[in-house]
C-alpha cells in the first residue's frame, strides 16, 4: 500500500469496472457524515487524552466559548469586567468600540481623532484614554472616552507617557523642540502642573521622571509636583542621538531614590548611580552596553548572554544575582496568571500540534501566553497557523497540563485577558473563551 501511495509501483491500474461506484442515497450521505463526525471527535479526544497523559495532567472539560469580537490587525484590546474595548481602524476610520464578551453585542462605537494603529489604551476610573506617541505626528495624540456611553470627553495634542495615582503623565513634543511634561486630570483633561525639559532624549519613569539628552544633560523631575529636582552634565563620550536604539544609547533605571545610568564615556563605558533628589553621585562601576540594565526587586541587575550581575542600589556592592526570572517574566518559569484580578499559581501556554513533552512534563515548543489583568491593554495578536493545544503551567515547577484543543488558532495568537482567553483568528476577529 505504501508503494501504491508513493507512486513507486510503476503504472499499476486497478480496473473496477464501469458500474462499480454506486450512486449514494441521501441516507447514505447522512450516515457517512455522522460516522465521519463521530470518528473525528473520537480521534481528537484520544489525542487530547494522550497529550494530557504525557504532560502528567488530567483532561478537564472543554473551555466555555464566549463571543467572537471584530478586531483589526494592530488594534488594542482591553477587558473591563465583561466589556471588551477595541481601539482600531474599522472601515478606514479610527474608532473605539465596546462589546459584550458573552453575546458579542456592540454596546457603542465612537469615532476618534487619534491614530489607533500602533497606539495604546489606558483606563482610569470611568475614562478610557486612547493615545499615540510620536514626536513627528501633528494633531490630536490623545482622546479620552467615557466607557459607559462612548462619548469623547476631551482631546489633546500631547501623548500619555504614564498613568499613576489616578493621574496621567503626558508629553507634548515636536521633533527637535524641548518637551513639556504635564500631569493631567483624566476626567477633564485639565493640567495639574507642567515642566519644560530637554529635546532628543532617552527617559525613564519611576519615582521620578529622568531623562538624558544629546547634550549630555541629565534632569530629574518630581512626579508629584512637577518640580525640576536637579540636573547635571554627563560625559557621553561625544555620543549623539540618544534616542536611536541602534547606537547603544544610555540606559536608565531607578529603584527607591537612586537613579542608575549606563553610558559610554571618552574612556570606557561606565555605570553611574545618583541620588534622585540631588543627583549626587553615589558610585561608579564598569558597564557592558550589550546587557540589559534593570531594577530586579530591591537590586540593580546588569544581565546579558555572558553577564549576570547584581548590585546594591545605594553602595554599588556586588550581590547574588537573583536569576533571570526577576528580570523578565518570559525567562525561566512563567509568571502567575491574573484571573479575575487575583494572582494564582497557574499560567497558560499554547502547544503546537505534534509537540513532545520532556521528563518534567513541559513542552519545549510551547509558547507562554501574555497575561493581562482587568483594564490592562493587549496588542491584538496576529492569526497563526492552526491548530494548537491549550495547556496550564504550574508556576512552581513548570509542569504543563493539556486542557483543550483550539481549532483555527496558532501558537502565537492568544493572550489571557482577565478571566478570559482571547485568540486572533482569520477574518480579523478575537475569539473569547472563559478561563475561570
Amino acid at each position: 500500500m505504501a508503494d501504491l501511495q508513493s507512486g513507486q509501483a510503476g503504472n499499476a491500474v486497478i480496473d473496477l469496472g464501469e458500474d462499480f461506484t454506486p450512486v449514494p442515497t441521501s441516507q447514505d450521505v447522512e450516515l457517512r457524515r455522522e460516522r465521519s463526525s463521530r470518528t473525528a471527535k473520537v480521534l481528537a479526544l484520544v489525542l487530547l487524552i494522550l497529550l494530557a497523559a504525557a504532560g502528567g495532567g488530567v483532561v478537564t472539560p472543554a473551555l466555555r466559548r464566549a463571543a467572537a469580537i471584530p478586531a483589526p490587525p494592530q488594534s488594542v484590546a482591553m477587558m473591563i469586567g465583561s466589556q471588551v474595548l477595541v481601539a482600531g481602524i474599522y472601515d478606514g476610520s479610527n474608532r473605539l468600540n465596546a462589546y459584550d464578551v458573552h453575546s458579542g453585542r456592540r454596546l457603542w462605537s465612537t469615532s476618534l481623532s487619534v491614530l489607533t494603529r500602533g497606539g495604546s489604551l489606558v483606563r482610569i476610573g470611568k475614562v478610557a484614554v486612547v493615545t499615540y506617541s510620536s514626536d513627528n505626528v501633528h494633531g490630536d495624540m490623545t482622546n479620552a472616552v467615557d466607557i459607559d456611553t462612548g462619548r469623547v470627553v476631551w482631546r489633546s495634542p500631547a501623548w500619555v507617557l504614564d498613568a499613576r495615582n489616578r493621574t496621567l503623565i503626558m508629553v507634548d513634543s515636536q521633533s527637535g523642540a524641548p518637551r513639556e511634561i504635564s500631569a493631567v486630570d483624566p476626567g477633564t483633561g485639565a493640567r495639574l502642573w507642567t515642566q519644560t525639559v530637554g529635546a532628543s532624549c532617552v527617559d525613564d519613569v519611576g519615582v521620578a521622571y529622568v531623562q538624558v539628552c544629546d547634550d549630555g544633560v541629565m534632569r530629574v523631575v518630581d512626579m508629584k509636583t512637577g518640580e525640576l529636582r536637579a540636573q547635571t552634565k554627563l560625559d557621553l563620550g561625544g555620543f549623539v542621538e540618544t534616542f536611536d536604539d541602534y547606537q547603544d544609547p544610555p540606559q536608565i533605571t531607578q529603584y527607591g531614590n537612586v537613579v542608575l545610568v549606563g553610558h559610554f564615556t571618552q574612556a570606557e563605558p561606565i555605570l553611574e548611580a545618583f541620588d534622585a533628589s540631588t543627583l549626587r553621585r553615589l558610585w561608579i562601576r564598569q558597564y557592558d552596553p550589550s546587557t540589559d540594565l534593570v531594577a530586579c526587586g530591591p537590586l540593580f541587575c546588569m544581565a546579558g548572554e555572558r553577564v549576570a550581575l547584581a548590585f546594591d542600589p545605594r553602595t554599588g556592592a556586588a550581590r547574588p544575582f537573583p536569576g533571570f526570572r526577576a528580570i523578565s517574566p518570559g525567562r525561566g518559569l512563567p509568571r502567575p496568571a491574573a484571573i479575575g484580578g487575583a494572582a494564582v499559581d497557574t499560567a497558560y501556554a499554547l502547544v503546537p500540534v505534534g509537540g513532545k513533552p520532556d521528563h518534567r512534563g513541559a513542552f519545549a515548543s510551547a509558547v507562554e501566553m501574555p497575561v493581562a489583568a482587568d483594564s490592562e491593554p493587549v496588542l491584538v495578536p496576529t492569526p497563526g497557523r492552526p491548530a494548537a493545544y491549550l495547556a496550564t503551567i504550574d508556576v512552581r515547577n513548570g509542569r504543563m497540563r493539556i486542557i483543550d484543543q483550539l481549532d483555527g488558532v496558532g501558537a502565537d495568537s492568544c493572550a489571557a485577558m482577565s478571566r478570559y482567553l482571547a485568540c486572533a483568528k482569520a477574518g480579523n476577529v478575537l475569539q473569547f473563551w472563559v478561563l475561570a
